[in-house]
């Protein structure tokens, strides 16, 4: 009978053993789970933020074509007023007494 009792005080023993393991392994399972989440989260803010600059770097492509154009638009004026000026300087040397 002690042989018996022994043995079933070493197994109660182990399966204790067993529990305890479980239970970490339970714990340890939420503590991955919460990091899990962490990182979730900590990437959709990733993504909402590469978003916002994206937007905002178009907007600013934006901005710098818009830019362009004018520039080009006053060049084209620019060019013109200067044709005009010798037109006129032309006009007007033919008129010198």
């Amino acid at each position: 009978m002690t042989r018996a009792n022994t043995t079933a005080e070493d197994l109660a023993s182990h399966t204790a053993g067993i529990r305890d393991a479980v239970q970490r392994m339970a714990e340890s399972s939420n503590e991955v789970g919460k990091a899990i989440e962490s990182i979730a989260g900590g990437l959709n803010e990733q993504r909402a933020a590469s978003t916002e600059i994206a937007q905002r770097v178009e907007m600013v492509a934006r901005g710098i074509e818009e830019t362009h154009a004018a520039s080009a638009e006053e060049s084209h004026r620019t060019d013109a007023l200067v044709e005009l000026s010798h037109a006129l300087k032309e006009s007007v040397r033919k008129f010198n007494v």
